[in-house]
């Protein structure tokens, strides 16, 4: 429908769909109007609200709370600038409220009537040039670990009364530390008593009082008091009252000439001093001997006996008998620097027993062509085989032989195309020499490389019946069709799945590890390894096979060349313990 011209219609309209108006002018809302939908959505001019809510206070940065429906104050002791949220006076946290600084784990609540807790989850501190804190009870510090207080260098913690000063503590001051109690509850701060400790532990404790000489140092102690020290000085007149001396030993210096008298003394000591100034010393006939075939006794009337034991080599004593009739068989005249030739020309033809001493005076060492005394050879120098002035005893033997060992040679024989993968035999094991088998695997690495067997290559693998050592191999190669490098291997598996037929399950496919590697030598000539006959050997390795382990040789190329006839062979070297067989 279009209408040309104005059309006014004196009706109520409903539209069903949306109503668009376009063309809108621009302009100004009438004062105290607004247009819009009452409940029945139909359009309808509405009084605009008279006003909005209004302030109470003009305090810069001052933070709005509410004061009724239409009116907030700003509050003059609480301002916010954006950073810094200030507190002037006095602020109270009603019920269980806590106050957070910067996280929920730094806070400071009234969790109880009469309580003030300030938790902190790292450090918490409180700056400011004076601190109060004004308890009507009691202040507590508890921490988990440890509560520090801390002062400067030259600064002091005092610990007050109502009014006066009790004690003073100077963590550092100078170079001591030191603790003072001023004298009945710090009336005065010249009459203390004070510890000091100084550079190495040196401590003092004082006293002092500064109108007369009564700051005296009184111990009363509920037990033992001991001292533990490498010297104890006694600066006075070293006088002890109202005490009983239990030390172990007073220095006679200490003890004047007359300051023992007869009452000090023990009675049965009296008794001992008065029972020896009777006896008369150093008279003969008060003595007699009793005399053995070892010792010599020698009795007294009124004292001791004392028994003379025979002489040794070590120490002096009496002659026994039997050194008596040793002297007496020594033959008159006799010396003690004959030659060999005389102990020689005595013709000795008893045989005895050598009970003690050494034989190597007159006997000399056995050798390849004369008798003589002999040291016997340990295992390792039996082992060794190059010692001929020791004898070998069966253990060494034993040692010798079960550390001997023969090589062992086995030879196989290679043709078939070379890979750039190791090659190794096929299914019909080495009987064939057709290696048709590519194992996908081209490490080079010995003692970590491996080549993954099948059941079926487990099945022809050439097994190791007895424990031996794989010294390594020896081989040819002889590659067609271009000059191109070649490597030969040599893998062990320690471990065959062996037992999995038994349980009526699969052999599983398990891996061998490279013990021995060596690349094709050149020769040096042009075209070095096409139709060549060049060497792989490597000898030098000692690795230990276990028993039942399996052998897998094998050829790979090296010169990025996955193609080629080859032709090759390897004679592998095991060294195999000597053993008797009963």
């Amino acid at each position: 429908m279009k209408w040309i011209g104005q059309h006014i219609v004196d009706l109520i309209a409903r539209f069903r769909g949306a109503v668009y108006l376009e063309d809108i002018n621009t302009g100004t809302i009438a004062s105290g109007s607004n247009l819009g939908l009452d409940s029945n959505n139909k359009i309808v001019k509405a009084a605009e609200s008279s006003g909005g809510i209004s302030h109470d206070g003009s305090t810069a940065n001052g933070v709005l709370t509410f004061k009724d429906a239409d009116e907030a104050t700003v509050e003059a002791n609480l301002t916010f600038d954006g950073s810094s949220l200030n507190i002037n006076g006095a602020a109270e946290i009603a019920s269980a409220g806590k106050l957070y600084f910067r996280d929920q784990y730094s806070f400071i609540q009234s969790p109880s009537a009469n309580d003030l807790l300030i938790a902190a989850a790292v450090d918490f501190e409180i700056e400011s040039s004076t601190i109060v804190l004004d308890a009507g009870a009691s202040i507590e510090l508890d921490a988990v670990s440890a509560i520090t207080l801390k002062t400067g260098d030259s600064e002091f913690l005092d610990f007050k009364n109502v009014n006066n000063t009790f004690a003073r503590f100077y963590p550092e001051s100078g170079n001591n530390t030191t603790l003072t109690l001023y004298e009945q509850g710090g009336d005065s701060l010249v009459d203390y008593c004070s510890i000091t400790v100084q550079e190495h532990g040196a401590t003092t404790i004082g006293t002092v009082d500064a109108a007369a000489a009564a700051a005296h140092l009184n111990f009363t102690v509920d037990g033992n008091f001991s001292v533990a020290s490498t010297g104890i000085d006694i600066a006075t007149d070293g006088t002890i009252t109202n005490a009983v001396w239990n030390g172990t030993a007073i220095a006679s210096a200490y003890i004047a000439d007359d300051a023992v008298t007869e009452d000090k003394l023990a009675n049965t000591l009296l008794a001992e001093i008065d029972e020896n100034t009777t006896k008369v010393s150093n008279v003969t006939t008060n003595l007699s001997q009793t005399t053995a075939s070892d010792s010599l006794r020698i009795e007294s009337s009124d004292g001791t006996n004392v028994t003379i034991a025979e002489a040794s080599g070590s120490i002096a004593g009496v002659m026994t008998v039997a050194h008596h009739v040793k002297l007496d068989a020594i033959e008159a005249e006799a010396t003690a620097d004959q030659t060999k030739s005389d102990i020689d020309g005595l013709a000795i033809t008893t045989v005895g027993t050598l009970d003690t001493g050494n034989a190597t005076a007159i006997v000399d060492a056995a050798s390849l062509t004369a008798a003589g005394k002999v040291e016997l050879a340990t295992t390792g120098e039996a082992d060794t085989g190059t010692d001929a002035a020791r004898a070998v005893t069966p253990a060494g033997l034993k040692s010798h032989v079960d550390a001997r060992y023969a090589y062992q040679y086995v030879m196989f024989h290679a043709s078939d195309t070379i890979k750039s993968n190791w090659i190794t035999f096929g299914g019909n094991g080495l009987s064939n020499h057709t290696w048709g088998t590519d194992t996908s695997d081209s490490g080079v690495t010995v003692g970590s490389s491996t080549m993954s067997c099948t059941n079926v290559m487990q099945a022809a693998g050439f097994k190791i019946p007895f424990a031996c050592k794989l010294i390594g191999f020896y081989g040819t190669g002889y590659r067609f069709g271009g000059s191109n490098s070649f490597a030969a291997g040599v893998f062990i598996l320690d471990s065959p799945d062996y037992n999995s037929e038994a349980s009526g399950s699969t052999v599983d496919t398990l891996n061998a590890t490279l013990r021995a590697y060596a690349a094709a030598e050149d020769g040096g000539v042009s075209n070095p390894f096409n139709q060549k006959l060049n060497k792989v050997v490597d000898t030098g390795r000692s690795f230990d096979c276990p028993a039942g382990s399996m052998i897998f040789p094998a050829f790979k190329d090296t010169a990025g060349v996955n193609s080629g006839a080859f032709r090759g062979n390897m004679t592998v070297i095991l060294a195999t313990p000597i053993v008797t067989i009963a």
